[in-house]
């Protein structure tokens, strides 16, 4: 499944089609539909190549879902998932195809990856650790004025 539009879809299209790769491109998908929750509730891996990101809200998804997850380092994307996922080079596809073969090589790999993101999100991204972060900010910051 390759989900969303960018910039590459018309090559990917038609490199899926010369290799006679079989993927279901589904397009933009708006964030509150029911097709994406899906996706995410059927999906044990999440493959997020970027370029440059700060925090990827799509990242936080797959995390929520429990995804295995395959993302860039040096991008914004491993601050993010920590050791709860395999990073790859950016740009780097063969990195991404050793990446996949070894997430659908073993099941034991992949419900790890996928627990442990579950854990980091919890520990790091909820509501509760937010509100507790900004409060010691504010704390921090309340003499100094």
């Amino acid at each position: 499944m390759l989900v969303g539009e960018g910039p590459y879809g018309d090559d990917l299209r038609k490199l899926a089609k010369e290799l006679s790769v079989r993927v279901t491109f589904t397009g933009w998908q708006n964030n509150d539909s029911a097709e994406l929750k899906r996706l995410f509730e059927t999906s044990r891996i999440f493959a997020f190549p970027s370029l440059a990101e700060n925090c990827p809200i799509t990242l936080l998804e797959a995390m929520a879902a429990g995804c295995a997850i395959i993302t860039t380092r040096s991008t914004g994307c491993a601050e993010v998932v920590g050791d709860a996922a395999l990073l790859v080079p950016p740009r780097d596809p063969s990195a991404i195809r050793t990446a996949l073969d070894r997430l659908t090589d073993s099941q034991e790999l992949m419900d790890t990856l996928g627990a442990a993101a579950r854990a980091r999100l919890e520990q790091s991204f909820s509501w509760k650790r937010v509100v507790d972060m900004y409060r010691e900010i504010y704390r921090s910051h309340a003499g100094n004025a």
